[in-house]
C-alpha cells in the first residue's frame, strides 16, 4: 500500500509541479502541447500501474479503490474541460466554414484552415482521455470484484 500511495503522490504532485514551472516560465502554445503530452503520459502510466496492481493479491483494495476514485475524478475533470474546448473549436469551425461558403475571402479561408489545424489535435487528445477514463471504470469494477464484496451495480 505504501508503494501505491507513493506512486499516486508522484503522479499527482509531479504533474502539479510541472504546471507550476510552466506558469512561472511564461511559456506559450508549445508548452500547451507539452502539457497535453504530459497528461496523456500520466493517464497511461497510471492506468498501467493499476493494471499491474490488479495482477497482485497482496493489495489493500479498500484503500486502492478510494485512491483510484480520486484519480478517476481528476481525469474526468480534465476530460470535461477538453470536451468543452473541443466542442467550442468544432462550432467555431462550422461557423467559419459557413461564412467562407457565403462570402469567401482569403482571411476567412485561412481562419478555417487554422481552426481545423487546432481542432484535430484537440479531438485526438479528447479521444485518448475518453477511452482511458472508460478503461479506468473497468479497472474499478475489477477492483470491486477482487475486494470480494458484491456490488449490485456490476
Amino acid at each position: 500500500m505504501a508503494a501505491y500511495l507513493r506512486a499516486v503522490i508522484i503522479l499527482t504532485v509531479g504533474g502539479l509541479q510541472d504546471k507550476r514551472k510552466d506558469v512561472r516560465s511564461g511559456k506559450g502554445k508549445s508548452q500547451d502541447r507539452k502539457g497535453r503530452m504530459q497528461m496523456e503520459q500520466r493517464i497511461l502510466r497510471y492506468r498501467k500501474y493499476i493494471d499491474e496492481l490488479l495482477k497482485r493479491d497482496d493489495v489493500d483494495w479498500e484503500e486502492t479503490i478510494r485512491q483510484h476514485l480520486i484519480q478517476v475524478s481528476f481525469f474526468q475533470h480534465e476530460r470535461l474541460i477538453h470536451l468543452i474546448v473541443t466542442v467550442t473549436f468544432a462550432l467555431l469551425e462550422v461557423v467559419v466554414i459557413a461564412l467562407s461558403v457565403a462570402a469567401f475571402t482569403l482571411g476567412v479561408g485561412l481562419l478555417a484552415l487554422g481552426l481545423l489545424v487546432l481542432l484535430i489535435p484537440y479531438i485526438r487528445h479528447y479521444y485518448i482521455l475518453e477511452n482511458e477514463v472508460q478503461k479506468m471504470y473497468r479497472q474499478y469494477d475489477q477492483m470491486v470484484e477482487k475486494r470480494g464484496i458484491r456490488d449490485y451495480f456490476l
